[in-house]
């Protein structure tokens, strides 16, 4: 985490309230390029500030591995399991009106976050972290996703655990 420190980027939270929802994106500005989503950023400094490779490897079939956890978080942690199990229990936008309908959209939600979690308990019982024995943009993005179960109490801190 050293070397993101020493950015000197500026980086924006930008929080739309639109009328039946809020819509929360980081963005950057670096250099007079801008850039959104949070994965990308990540992707965007390590390259932009020569990262050790292990943060985002150059070599194509670790880099495809990193890219391929980013995937699943955007797909299998994110969407099927953060918006469907945390948002309807926090944002009252994302509550159904019918309180049958949420209930079977949270216990989804919950099961596809389960699901979601016990692949990544299977992986690191034999890699330190999601790349093998180091650190890199996947396990950070990974973290910082999953930090929104403590919005309902699941867990505790994650960044805690994750990085001893």
């Amino acid at each position: 985490l050293l070397y993101f420190q020493k950015i000197t980027t500026t980086i924006y939270i930008v929080v739309e309230l639109f009328k039946f929802f809020t819509y929360i994106f980081f963005f950057i500005k670096h250099n007079g390029f801008g850039l959104s989503q949070s994965n990308a950023i990540l992707k965007y400094l390590a390259d932009a500030y020569r990262t050790p490779n292990h943060w985002f490897p150059s070599n194509p079939q670790l880099r495809a591995i990193c890219q391929s956890w980013l995937d699943f978080r955007n797909g299998e942690i994110l969407k099927d399991g953060i918006t469907n199990y945390v948002f309807p229990q926090v944002f009252s936008h994302y509550k159904h009106k019918d309180p049958v309908v949420n209930e079977v959209r949270i216990n989804r939600g919950k099961k596809n976050i389960q699901t979601a979690l016990n692949i990544m308990d299977k992986h690191l019982l034999i890699n330190k972290y999601l790349l093998g024995n180091k650190i890199s943009v996947a396990d950070i993005s990974l973290v910082c996703t999953l930090q929104a179960l403590e919005l309902i109490g699941q867990v505790g801190s994650l960044f805690f655990f994750f990085f001893i």
